[in-house]
C-alpha cells in the first residue's frame, strides 16, 4: 500500500506546474525505489561514479525519474542533516538544472555470515531522486555521432551548460562544487536544453570525504591537475566538455593522464582557422568566430595553471558577446553611461558611439526596434490584405494601444519600410494641443521639399493650407503618417486635406483612444505588449554590459521586476534606466522592486505607469529634475533642439561648474545625455544628416507628468488651450506662452511680471506677449520662430539688464538696437534666420557673451577679440582685412567655429594668416569653413579634439597634407572637396578611426586608366553615413569594409561603370547593415536604354541585398 501511495505521491510531484521550492522532501521507501528499477537492476543503469550508481526508473504513468543510489560506503551524514541538505537542494530552480525531487535515506536490517554465524547487519540505503529526461545523457550522444548536431545545437549546449554553472557558482549563499562535470551529469530535455544533473557531493557528504576518494579513479579526463574541491576544478571540467562539443572529437584518456593533457594539446595546435573551416564548410564568418570564441575558451578553462582559468562569470560574458543577448547575461558589469569622468572627449565618444550602435542595429530613436518584426508583419498583412500593395487603392490603418506600447516606433518602422514606394510621405504628430497652420506646414514641406521650400515663411491661414495640400496630392501616390491623434476633430481637419484620388494611398494613424480609431474609419491595428523575451532584451540592453560581476541575484530579480512592468517598453525603458544607476547594489535595487507595485494591467495601466514614471523622476539627482521640469515650457510633442535647451539651462543657473577648467555647454550636454539614458527623454536623430547635435523628445506620459509637478511647484506657468496654469497668489517665475485664444486675455491682465526670470514665445502666442517693460528680471526671452517684424515691439529690451538668454532666431527682424551693449549679462544671442545686415558696434562690449549665432551674410563689427568668454562663434563673414582675424586668434576659448569668406575676397592673401589663427585655437572641436577658390591649408595643424570639419568651396587638387589619422583621433564629422580622389586618399580616409559621417565631393573628372576605387577590408570601421558625390568613378566594397555603413549616397557615371569591369556590381552585399541607398546616376552622353539598364541593374543589387534597403534613383 505504501508502495502505491508513493508512487502516486511522486508522480503527482513530477506533475505539479509550481515551483518546488516549497516541497517538503519526499521520503520515499527503499521498496518502492527498487520496485521502479527492477531491483536495481543493471539494465535500469543510466552511469555510475565513485559515490553511486544512477538508475532509471519507470512511473506508472510512463514518466521517468532517475534514481542515484549510493554506494554503501559513501559518508552519509546523520538523516537530519541529509534531509535538510536535500530540502535546500530540491529548491534549486534553473532551467539548466535537473530538478531534484525525492530521496530516500532508511536503515535496513540484512542477514550476513561473521565468523560462522549469521548476524544482522544494518545497512543505510541512501537515494537521490531526479527527472530524467527522455534524451538521455550527452554521453549518450558523444558515443553516437556528434557531428550529428549543427553549430547552433552545439552552441545552445554550451550556453546552457555555463548558465547552468553560473547559477550553481553564484546564485546561491555559498556555491555548490559539482566535481563530477563530465558527459555522463549532462542531460538533454526534449528540445535539447541541457541540464546539469547536481549530484552535490560536496554539500551531501562534506570536502573531506570527496578528496580522499576522488584521488582514486574520480573524474579520469576531466579532472585539474590540481585535484582540488573548487570553483577552478569544475571550470577545468567545464573546458574539456566545451572543447569535445566545439570540436566533436571525444576525450579518451587513461590514468596516467588524468587531466587528459594530450587531448588539450591535440586541440590547441590542430584546430587554428583552417581546421574550423574544414570542420564547419557551411559556416558564416560571424559563426565561425563564434567557433573560434568557444574554443579559445575551452583552452583557457583548461589550463595547468588555476589562477590563469576565468570565472564562469568571464565565461558566460564572453559567450553572450558572440549571441544575441538574452537574459542570464549575468556576466554584466551595471554600468550607468552617463558617467562620463573626461567631458571634453568621453561624453563625445560615447554619443557617437551610441549612435553608431543605433543605427546599425536599426533602433528608432529610443524606442528601439525590439521585437517589432511581429508587429512590422502583423500591420502590413492589414495593410496589403496578404497582397502586394495597391497601386490604385487607397488605405487607412489606425494604430491603436495604451500610451507606452511602441505605437510611434511601429508606424515609423512602416513608414521606413514603405515610402521608398510612393511619389511623397510625410510623417507628422498631432499631440493634444495642434498647431494646426505649423502642422499642415510640416506636412507640406515632406510631401515636397522642392516646391514646398519656403513653406514655412507663407502667411497662408489653415483653410488656404488645407487646399493647397488638396492641390498637391491629387494625382500623386501618397503615404502619410498621421501621429498621436487625441480628438477626432483634429483628424476631420486633417482628412479634409487629403484627397481620396485614383493614384492610390496609405493613411496610418496611432491614438491611444479606441474611439477616436473606430470614428477614423479603416481598419485598425492593436498594438500588443512585448513578449517577455524581448522585454528581457530591452531591459539588458539597457542595464548589462559584459564585465565581471558576481551579482547573478540581481539578474533572478530582474525577471521579477520584468514582469511587473508587464511588457510596456516605455516602463521597462525607465525601470532599467533608474537601475543602471544603482550600480549593482542589491538593496537598492529591492526597494525599486517593491516601490513598482502591482504588474501593469489594463485596468490598471494609468495609475501604474504613473507610479513607475514618479519613481524615475523621484530617484534622479536635484540638478537633473529641475532640468527636466524646465522642458515643460515646450508644447507636449514639440521637438526641442539640444544646444537651444543646454543654454537657456546655463542661463537659469541651473548648471553649475563641477570643477575648474570645465565648460558649462559640455557640462551641459552631460545632464542631457544622462536624460536620455535613464528613459526622460527622447533623443531625434536626423535621418539624412546625423550631426549629433541631437533634438529631443518627451514621450507624452513623461510629459504629463512634468506638466502637473511644474504646476504643482509653481516652477512654470503654461498658456495655452489646454492648461492655464496660473498660480492665484503665488509669483509667476517662468511662462511659457503657446497659444493666443480670446479667454487668454483675462489671464494676462491679472498677471504681474515683476519676478518672471523666463519667458518661451510660440509663434501663436506672441500676440499675448505682455510688453518687455513689465519684466524686471527677465534671465531668458526665448522668441524664436515669432514673427516680430510686423505688431510685437522690442522697445525696451536694454532696460533688461539681468538677461541671459536672447533667442530671435527666424522672427523676420533686421536690425538690432545699438543698445544691445547694456546687457552686460547675455550669454547666448541667436539672430539667424534674419535680413540683418551688420550687427551695432556695441556687441563687442558683451564680456560674459558665450555663444554668439549670426548668418555668413551679416558683418560683424571688428573688436571681437574683446570677447573675453565665447565658445561658439557662428557663422563668422570674413571680409579683406586681417582685424577679424587677429581678434578671432585671441578667442582660445573657442570649441565652434563657423567662418564664411564667399564675399569675392583674395582668400590666397589671407591663408597664412587664418591658418596662424587656427592654430591658437586649440579647444576647437568643430569647425566649418566656406570658402571660394583653391586652398589647401598644408600648413594648418588640427587641434586635438577636433570632432567635426567642414570645408566647402575650398576644391583642393588632393586630401591635404594635415589630414592624418594619427592626429584626428576623435574626428567623426568630415565633409571635404577635392579636384581628385586617389585609391592613396582613399586609404587615408579609411583610416580615420572614429569617422561616422563622410561627404567627399569631388570636382573635376578623373583623367587617365580607369578603375575602380577600392574599399578594403577593415576600412571605416565606425562609418554610418557615406555620401560620395561629383566625379566620383565606380567603386567596389569589399567584405569587411564599412562594417556599420547604413546609409550610402553615391553619384554613379553611367558609361564609366557600364564600361570597366565588373558593371554595376559594388558588393554592396558586403555592407551587413545597410539600410538606405540613393544612387545618382551622372548619364554624360549615355543614353536612355543604357541608363534604364543601370537602374535595373541597381535595383536587382538592392533587391538581392539580405537587409532590403530602402533605394532612391534620381
Amino acid at each position: 500500500m505504501a508502495s502505491v501511495q508513493s508512487k502516486q505521491s511522486l508522480a503527482s510531484l513530477l506533475k505539479k506546474k509550481q515551483s518546488l521550492a516549497s516541497a517538503v522532501p519526499k521520503n520515499l521507501p527503499a521498496s518502492f525505489l527498487r520496485q521502479i528499477t527492477n531491483d536495481f537492476s543493471a539494465e535500469q543503469e543510466l552511469c555510475r561514479s565513485v559515490f553511486g550508481i544512477v538508475y532509471q526508473g519507470i512511473l506508472p504513468d510512463g514518466s521517468l525519474i532517475a534514481v542515484k543510489r549510493l554506494t554503501e560506503n559513501s559518508p552519509v551524514p546523520p538523516s537530519e542533516v541529509f534531509e535538510t541538505e536535500v530540502a535546500n537542494l530540491m529548491k534549486l530552480q534553473h532551467k539548466n538544472i535537473v530538478e531534484l525531487v525525492g530521496s530516500c535515506l532508511e536503515a535496513q536490517k540484512r542477514l550476513v555470515e561473521h565468523k560462522g554465524r549469521f548476524v544482522f547487519e544494518e545497512v543505510v540505503v541512501s537515494c537521490l531522486c531526479y527527472k530524467y529526461p527522455p534524451k538521455g545523457s550527452l554521453e549518450k550522444h558523444f558515443n553516437a555521432d556528434t557531428r550529428s548536431f549543427d553549430w547552433e545545437t552545439r552552441f545552445e549546449i554550451i550556453m546552457g551548460i555555463c548558465e547552468g554553472l553560473l547559477f550553481l557558482h553564484k546564485a546561491l549563499d555559498k556555491p555548490i562544487i559539482h566535481m563530477n562535470l563530465v558527459p555522463n551529469s549532462i542531460w538533454l530535455d526534449d528540445n535539447g536544453v541541457p541540464k546539469i544533473a547536481v549530484f552535490c557531493h560536496s554539500r551531501l557528504f562534506g570536502q573531506e570525504a570527496i578528496l580522499h576518494t576522488i584521488n582514486a579513479k574520480e573524474n579520469i579526463g576531466y579532472m585539474a591537475p590540481e585535484c582540488e574541491i573548487s570553483t577552478m576544478s569544475d571550470i577545468y571540467s567545464l573546458g574539456m566538455l566545451i572543447l569535445e562539443i566545439t570540436t566533436g572529437e571525444k576525450n579518451c584518456p587513461d590514468a596516467e593522464d588524468r587531466s587528459a593533457r594530450r587531448y588539450v594539446e591535440n586541440v590547441h595546435q590542430l584546430w587554428m582557422a583552417n581546421e574550423i573551416k574544414c570542420n564547419y564548410p557551411l559556416l558564416d564568418s560571424n559563426h565561425l568566430q563564434h567557433v573560434k570564441a568557444c574554443i579559445e575558451i575551452g583552452l583557457k578553462c583548461v589550463e595547468a595553471d588555476r589562477n590563469k582559468r576565468p570565472s564562469i562569470v568571464d565565461i558566460v560574458g564572453k559567450l553572450h558577446r558572440k549571441c544575441v543577448p538574452i537574459l542570464g547575461q549575468s556576466g554584466a558589469r551595471f554600468q550607468y553611461k552617463w558617467a562620463y569622468k573626461s567631458v571634453s572627449s568621453s561624453v563625445f565618444r560615447d554619443r557617437e558611439m551610441k549612435a553608431i550602435e543605433l543605427l546599425s542595429e536599426k533602433k528608432a530613436n529610443t524606442a528601439e526596434l525590439i521585437g517589432i518584426e511581429e508587429a512590422v508583419n502583423g500591420l502590413m498583412n492589414i495593410i496589403t490584405d496578404g497582397n502586394e500593395l495597391s497601386m490604385e487603392q487607397g488605405k487607412i490603418v489606425s494604430i491603436v494601444g495604451l500610451g507606452g506600447l511602441g505605437k510611434t516606433t511601429l508606424a515609423h518602422a512602416i513608414y521606413q519600410k514603405l515610402r521608398a514606394q510612393y511619389n511623397c510621405y510625410a510623417f507628422v504628430s498631432v499631440s493634444r494641443n495642434p498647431d494646426m497652420k505649423k502642422l499642415f506646414k510640416c506636412m507640406l514641406y515632406q510631401l515636397g521639399k522642392k516646391s514646398n521650400a519656403n513653406i514655412h515663411e507663407s502667411i497662408l491661414d489653415e483653410r488656404l493650407l488645407v487646399y493647397e495640400l488638396i492641390e498637391f496630392l491629387q494625382k500623386r501616390r501618397y503615404f502619410i503618417v498621421v501621429d498621436d491623434i487625441w480628438d477626432i476633430s483634429v483628424w476631420k481637419m486633417i482628412r479634409c486635406a487629403l484627397p481620396t484620388n485614383n493614384g492610390g494611398y496609405i493613411i496610418i494613424t496611432t491614438t491611444r483612444i479606441f474611439d477616436v480609431a473606430k470614428q477614423v474609419g479603416g481598419a485598425y491595428y492593436k498594438m500588443p505588449n512585448l513578449c517577455i523575451q524581448n522585454s528581457r532584451v530591452l531591459f539588458n540592453r539597457r542595464i548589462f554590459g559584459i564585465k565581471d560581476t558576481d551579482k547573478y541575484e540581481l539578474i533572478i530579480l530582474s525577471e521579477r521586476i520584468l514582469h511587473e512592468c508587464g511588457g510596456v517598453p516605455l516602463a521597462i525603458i525607465m525601470i532599467s534606466g533608474l537601475l543602471a544607476t544603482k550600480g549593482g547594489k542589491k538593496n537598492e535595487w529591492y526597494k525599486v522592486y517593491n516601490s513598482i507595485g502591482t504588474t501593469i494591467k489594463d485596468s490598471l495601466y494609468d495609475e501604474n505607469m504613473k507610479r513607475i514614471l514618479s519613481l524615475s523622476y523621484d530617484d534622479l539627482p536635484s540638478h537633473l529634475r529641475t532640468c527636466l521640469l524646465y522642458l515643460s515650457v515646450f508644447p507636449a510633442g514639440y521637438e526641442i533642439g539640444k544646444d537651444r535647451l543646454i543654454r537657456i539651462w546655463i542661463a537659469e543657473d541651473l548648471i553649475q561648474c563641477e570643477k575648474q577648467g570645465e565648460s558649462l555647454f559640455e557640462i551641459g550636454e552631460r545632464y542631457f545625455y544622462e536624460l536620455i539614458d535613464r528613459g526622460m527623454i527622447q533623443p531625434v536623430y536626423k535621418r539624412w544628416y546625423y550631426d549629433m547635435t541631437e533634438n529631443c523628445r518627451v514621450h507624452d506620459m513623461v510629459f504629463e507628468l512634468i506638466c502637473y509637478l511644474s504646476c504643482k511647484e509653481n516652477f512654470v506657468s503654461i498658456l495655452d488651450h489646454v492648461h492655464h496654469t496660473f498660480p492665484s497668489k503665488e509669483i509667476i517665475q517662468r511662462l511659457s506662452l503657446q497659444n493666443c485664444m480670446v479667454d487668454h486675455a483675462t489671464h494676462r491682465a491679472t498677471m504681474s511680471m515683476q519676478e518672471v526670470r523666463s519667458v518661451v514665445v510660440f509663434p501663436s502666442a506672441v500676440n499675448i506677449l505682455p510688453a518687455l517693460a513689465s519684466f524686471r528680471v527677465l534671465r531668458v526671452l526665448d522668441l524664436q520662430s515669432c514673427c516680430l517684424s510686423q505688431g510685437y515691439s522690442l522697445k525696451y529690451l536694454e532696460n533688461l539688464v539681468d538677461l541671459r538668454y536672447l533667442g530671435l532666431r527666424d522672427t523676420g527682424i533686421s536690425q538690432l538696437s545699438r543698445e544691445i551693449g547694456k546687457l552686460q549679462f547675455l550669454q547666448t544671442l541667436d539672430v539667424t534666420g534674419n535680413e540683418i545686415s551688420s550687427l551695432p558696434s556695441t556687441v563687442v562690449e558683451l564680456k560674459h557673451l558665450m555663444c554668439l549665432r549670426i548668418d555668413s551674410w551679416t558683418r560683424a563689427p571688428s573688436g571681437i577679440g574683446s570677447f573675453t568668454s565665447l565658445e561658439e562663434l557662428s557663422t563668422l563673414c570674413i571680409q579683406d582685412s586681417t582685424d577679424l582675424i587677429e581678434g578671432l586668434g585671441n578667442q582660445t576659448e573657442l570649441r565652434v567655429l563657423g567662418i564664411d569668406c564667399h564675399t569675392g575676397w583674395n582668400f590666397k592673401r589671407f591663408e597664412k594668416s587664418l591658418v596662424e589663427c587656427l592654430h591658437k585655437l586649440q579647444k576647437l572641436h568643430t569647425l566649418s569653413i566656406s570658402v571660394v577658390g583653391e586652398c589647401k591649408f598644408d600648413a594648418w595643424v588640427a587641434p586635438p579634439h577636433l570632432r567635426r570639419l567642414e570645408i566647402t568651396g575650398c576644391c583642393s587638387s588632393t586630401l591635404s597634407a594635415w589630414l592624418n589619422p594619427l592626429l584626428l583621433q576623435e574626428l567623426s564629422f568630415l565633409s571635404i572637396e577635392v579636384r581628385k580622389l586617389r585609391q592613396e586618399d582613399l586609404e587615408i580616409l579609411g583610416s580615420l578611426p572614429a569617422l561616422f559621417y563622410l561627404d567627399v565631393e569631388v570636382g573635376n573628372q578623373n583623367h587617365g586608366i580607369l578603375r575602380r576605387l577600392v574599399f578594403h577590408d577593415s576600412s571605416f570601421p565606425c562609418l554610418v553615413h557615406c555620401v560620395l558625390r561629383g566625379y566620383i568613378g565606380p567603386v567596389a566594397f569589399h567584405q569587411g569594409a564599412m562594417v556599420k555603413l547604413a546609409r550610402l549616397h553615391l553619384e554613379i557615371p553611367v558609361l564609366e561603370a557600364r564600361d570597366i569591369a565588373g558593371g554595376f556590381e559594388f558588393g554592396l552585399g558586403n555592407l551587413p547593415v545597410l539600410q538606405d541607398v540613393t544612387f545618382l546616376l551622372r548619364r554624360g552622353g549615355a543614353r536612355e536604354g543604357q541608363v534604364e539598364e543601370a537602374e535595373r541593374a541597381l535595383r536587382r543589387a538592392i533587391e538581392m541585398h539580405p537587409n532590403h534597403p530602402t533605394l532612391e534613383i534620381l
